[in-house]
């Protein structure tokens, strides 16, 4: 690879689909720059060390970059190349090992400190020797801090910030690891300068599971109500109601352990194709439910001599609604096989709900 160019490193295993929350720094106190340094030397260094996230990426603000602005004049002055500042700067950052001096049985390292920690630092920088006298980067050009060029801008209600996306690990609990970041970004924030606030509640997957499934407890606690209510005005009869009302929980639980069984995840799809799937198995016991009860009224209004035992009753009534009921399941069954022959990201999204 042409020397300017990084080598290739594995990227973290995550995705967009993955991206579990967006999290805003800004303060009305601090530059663009202040901000983007918190954001990547202390806010995704913290956040990255979760078990459970695979990536964070921040957007926004400025990058602090040292900055060396060359003075043509200055380097015609002295007959000093372009090149020939640009190798002493790259030389200089460095610390150096210089071996041991031992003395009384005592050994003591040696080391040269060469890391600059200031814009003071590189202006000392030795370049070329001159009259006897050496030529130093201050000499040539200023040295400041100043902001690198710019990628991407972002921004929260209008104020500018650094926004960073979180990406979590593939089969971590997304509601599990949002709380732990809760936990850590209110940590982090205790420890921020005065001024520095971070937004957490821009973008939250748990946010819309925890919708899911209120919105999903919502309808079964609705349509239970409205079952209750309806089958007992019909058969008017508590035991009757009670049988028909059986059928829901036992079928929820077979579903559930037919995804477990399938090492499949209990998550919107599949929580949608339960919720459809009610209908279905409210009206196959209904109908079979009020059959036998309509026989059963039938057989009592009966002479005593041709009174038929119950369990016979109930099971040829059974038996004279049970062909249209499993036809009529067979047909809705149908009616999702087609997704199962979907590809791609449909076939992810979709299969789920037709297996729920």
């Amino acid at each position: 690879l042409p020397p300017d160019i990084s080598s290739p490193v594995m990227a973290p295993v995550s995705s967009v689909m993955g991206e579990i929350m967006f999290i805003a720094l800004k303060s009305e106190q601090h530059d663009a720059i202040e901000l983007k340094s918190i954001a990547d030397w202390v806010l995704r260094r913290r956040l990255l060390a979760i078990p459970g996230v695979a990536e964070v990426i921040p957007n926004g603000g400025q990058t602090k970059q040292y900055q060396v602005l060359i003075k043509p004049e200055r380097l015609a002055a002295y007959n000093i190349s372009l090149k020939e500042v640009t190798e002493a700067l790259r030389a200089t950052n460095n610390n150096s090992s210089a071996g041991f001096y031992i003395e009384s049985a005592q050994e003591y390292l040696i080391q040269g400190l060469g890391r600059v920690h200031s814009p003071e630092d590189i202006g000392k920088t030795f370049v070329a020797l001159r009259g006897g006298e050496p030529v130093l980067v201050r000499h040539l050009a200023q040295v400041k801090l100043g902001p690198a060029p710019t990628r991407g801008t972002a921004a929260h209600n209008g104020q500018a910030a650094v926004v960073l996306g979180i990406q979590k690990q593939p089969g971590a609990n997304t509601l599990e690891l949002t709380a732990r970041l809760d936990e850590v970004i209110k940590d982090i924030q205790s420890t921020l300068p005065e001024g520095m606030k971070i937004e957490s509640h821009i973008f939250r997957q748990a946010d819309f599971i925890s919708t899911s499934i209120s919105n999903l407890t919502h309808a079964l606690r609705d349509g239970a109500i409205l079952v209750v209510i309806i089958v007992f005005i019909f058969l008017a009869s508590f035991r009757a109601t009670a049988i028909t009302l059986v059928a829901l929980p036992l079928s929820l639980l077979t579903a559930l352990l037919v995804i477990q069984a399938m090492d499949a995840t209990i998550n919107t799809m599949t929580l949608g194709g339960l919720a459809i799937a009610l209908g279905a198995l409210v009206d196959d016991a209904i109908i079979v439910v009020e059959n036998i009860v309509r026989r059963l009224r039938q057989n009592k209004q009966l002479v005593s001599e041709k009174q038929r035992p119950v369990l016979q009753v109930v099971l040829e009534a059974t038996r004279e609604i049970q062909g249209s009921i499993v036809f009529a399941t067979i047909i809705i069954m149908l009616v999702f096989l087609p997704l199962f022959f979907l590809t791609g990201v449909e076939s992810r999204l979709m299969q789920p709900l037709g297996l729920a």
